[in-house]
């Protein structure tokens, strides 16, 4: 007799739009996916203030900055290329930001998320 066990997927589904990503769960990439999110969160603040949003006071320069750091993140995060992907669906570096720190919550939710309770109130209850 066998013990079969399902495997969980190695990856997030991320859908932004029609566009279709995985973000990868290797320890690697979760801790890497923190670093930087640290540093995205950190440049976003120097560029805006906490009293402005990023529509508000959005320069070019800004506008510029704010594009090379999500193009990191999010090719980073996702995919070599997903930021101009993105881009051509939503060419928006301002939306792009606010769906940017969507994605990071939802990740970090997923993340974080206990695997054992989900199993325990699966198997253990009556």
């Amino acid at each position: 007799m066998a013990i079969k066990i399902l495997m969980e997927k190695p990856y997030i589904d991320v859908e932004i739009g029609e566009l279709k990503f995985k973000f990868d769960k290797s320890d690697e990439h979760i801790k890497e996916f923190y670093k930087k999110l640290n540093g995205y969160q950190k440049t976003y603040h120097e560029l805006f203030d906490e009293t402005e949003e990023a529509n508000e006071e959005a320069t070019p320069e800004k506008i510029d900055a704010l594009g090379k750091l999500l193009k990191d993140a999010l090719d980073s995060m996702l995919e070599e290329g997903a930021y101009d992907k993105i881009y051509e669906l939503i060419p928006s570096v301002t939306n792009i930001a606010f769906y940017f720190f969507e994605l990071c919550l939802g990740i970090k939710k997923e993340i974080t998320e206990d695997p054992m309770k989900a199993i325990a109130s699966k198997y253990l209850t009556k």
